[in-house]
């Protein structure tokens, strides 16, 4: 984020004003019609979906009405008065006589069926071997029968077992093949009009002898008879639109794709339409499309529209387009009109950022002109008022600059050099080395040390690992000292060895251990430091030691001589870090003392 505004700050006024224009003018119109494109998107295809839906509910009424009118010829002509003669006649009928009621009830069936449009045949299944339907016409010249039900076939198929189980009742038989129907083999080698139908079985329940089979009416058509219905409604200025007719088990009953009749729709397309109404999205394949269904109540077959999204949508395909266009004139049209009102105030600016350069450079009382724009002429006046005052500021503090350094010479001139006092040490080791006190060239050596690092100091604080070097250079001292009289044990975790503490913090903690816990102790003194690093990122530091401990600590510590490393420690982490810190002294006299120290994450 901060790099973008870095760039954003490097661009030219005139360009970040064109931006701001593009992110809260432009930008929102673009992402405001892209939204209305989608909201508009969105409502052609729900307007579509609803009307494939609404027409999918008017064909399947045309469908009913159609089919009902065959359920009612069906029930009329089951009870009509004249039929029963001709079925329940005598077994031992001559053949001509068994045509002669072949005839007779044929013309009974044309009396129902012959003017229902869509039908393809109708037949009635006797159980003389007289399939009505089957035979030719004498009084109609020419006449043939536009199809042959076998009789035997018929027994075995699945219309016949339909018919039986219904007991009356009027059983719509989902579309099927022919030659498979009736088991037909040799018909797979020929050509005929009727490979696909589909039928309406009933079993007339009339009176017969014993023994006697009851008579199975047959209504068939063929898959024509619904793509009259269903390709020539509202929906068909749809060239990519396809329907689909399906029965209760999902197999297909109309399929424009004759080679899809009688198959699985769930296998050319699954998980569609499993409700008995409604409408959908859905994604086939690689493209979209949108389904509508709705469910016949007379044979619970349901039809599917399922119609491509782009064609639909193509109208809208070139608003995208004209919204870049539109876009692009805009932004120009922005930019120029921004050009001609930033030139002024761009000039103005330049000359004051070229008066500030040269202020940089030295040159001062530069005088730039004033202009006419209000806010452009209140920048002139206010750089020039700056240009005068710096140029007196300078002129006045010159003199006091150069008394300043004078005194600093001074100050440096008084303070003892440092140097001269870390060389001197180095003088008496070699002295002491040459005498063969090698201990306190030892000692002398680690004080070296100690005021080497002093000199390195650079701010207020050093690194924990500068702070034990050091610490550790004043216990060698301390132990030489007090002949090993205590030990030490430090345990500082590894992540904030190179975080930064103020030095000699540690320092004066061991010291007021050592000086003033171990004074009554010739020997058993331990001193344990730690430092770990809180789940808060801040540092906690303890040192603890097992001596006399302070008597009279009461609330605080003061400043008197045996607490003045403690006060001074404590007055320097308050400067430091203000009110970020802790520190703590705890003594349980004469049983030792502990200090806590937690300072804030680095």
């Amino acid at each position: 984020m901060n790099k973008v505004k870095l760039l954003f700050l490097k661009l030219p006024l005139s360009r970040r004003f064109f931006l701001i224009s593009i992110l809260f003018g432009i930008l929102p119109l673009i992402i405001f019609s892209a939204i209305s494109f989608g909201a508009s998107r969105k409502n052609i295809l729900n307007n579509a979906m609803a009307d494939m839906l609404e027409t999918a509910k008017k064909n399947n009424e045309l469908i009913e009405i159609q089919l009902k009118r065959v359920e009612e010829s069906a029930l009329i002509f089951t009870v009509d008065r004249n039929l029963p003669g001709y079925l329940e006649h005598d077994t031992g009928m001559k053949r001509s006589e068994l045509l002669h009621n072949n005839l007779n009830i044929k013309m009974i069936m044309d009396q129902y069926f012959l003017s229902i449009p869509g039908i393809f045949s109708y037949h009635l299944y006797t159980d003389q071997c007289m399939m009505v339907g089957n035979y030719p016409n004498a009084a109609i010249p020419n006449y043939k029968p536009p199809m042959y039900v076998p009789d035997d076939e018929f027994l075995h198929s699945e219309l016949y077992k339909q018919a039986r189980q219904a007991d009356g009742k009027l059983v719509w038989i989902s579309t099927y093949s022919y030659e498979k129907m009736y088991g037909l083999e040799e018909y797979k080698e020929i050509q005929y009009d009727y490979p696909w139908l589909f039928s309406a079985v009933k079993q007339i329940n009339c009176d017969m002898e014993k023994g006697r089979e009851k008579p199975i009416l047959i209504i068939s058509y063929q898959p024509d008879f619904l793509e009259d219905i269903l390709e020539l409604s509202e929906l068909t200025t749809l060239d990519d639109a396809v329907f689909f007719l399906i029965d209760e088990k999902r197999n297909i009953v109309y399929s424009k794709d004759e080679s899809l009749l009688s198959r699985s729709f769930d296998d050319y397309f699954p998980e569609i339409a499993e409700e008995d109404a409604g409408y959908a999205q859905k994604k086939i394949g690689k493209k979209e499309y949108i389904i509508a269904y709705d469910t016949q109540m007379l044979t619970g077959w349901k039809q599917i529209i399922i119609t491509p999204v782009e064609p639909l949508i193509a109208p809208t395909e070139k608003v995208p387009q004209l919204l870049f266009i539109i876009v692009l004139l805009s932004s120009l049209l922005l930019s120029i009109l921004l050009k001609m009102i930033c030139g002024s105030m761009t000039r103005t600016l330049q000359m004051v950022l070229d008066g500030m350069k040269q202020l940089g450079d030295g040159k001062f009382m530069l005088c730039i002109p004033e202009t006419e724009d209000y806010d452009m002429k209140m920048l002139v006046n206010k750089f020039n008022e700056m240009d005068t005052r710096i140029h007196t500021l300078i002129v006045e503090n010159y003199e006091i600059k150069l008394k300043e350094k004078e005194a600093q010479i001074m100050a440096l001139n008084m303070q003892m050099n440092p140097h001269f006092l870390y060389n001197t040490l180095n003088t008496i080791n070699m002295m002491a080395i040459e005498k063969g006190n090698l201990e306190i060239s030892d000692a002398l050596v680690r004080l070296a040390q100690m005021l080497q690092r002093t000199l390195q100091i650079q701010g207020d604080r050093w690194t924990v690992r500068e702070e034990l070097k050091n610490l550790d250079c004043y216990l060698y001292i301390m132990q030489l000292r007090y002949e090993n009289a205590f030990q030490v044990e430090v345990d500082i975790q590894d992540e904030i060895l190179e975080t930064g503490v103020p030095f000699f913090m540690l320092q004066p903690l061991v010291e007021n251990s050592v000086i003033h816990g171990f004074e009554e102790m010739e020997a058993g003194g331990i001193i344990k430091i730690t430092g770990t690093k809180g789940k808060n990122g801040k540092r906690n530091f303890v040192v603890w030691d097992n001596g006399k401990g302070i008597e009279h600590l009461g609330e605080g510590l003061d400043d008197g001589i045996e607490h003045r490393g403690l006060y001074n420690l404590k007055n320097r982490l308050k400067l430091m870090y203000g009110e970020d810190y802790f520190m703590k002294v705890g003594s349980n006299f004469p049983n030792g003392t502990v200090v806590y120290i937690v300072l804030p994450p680095e």
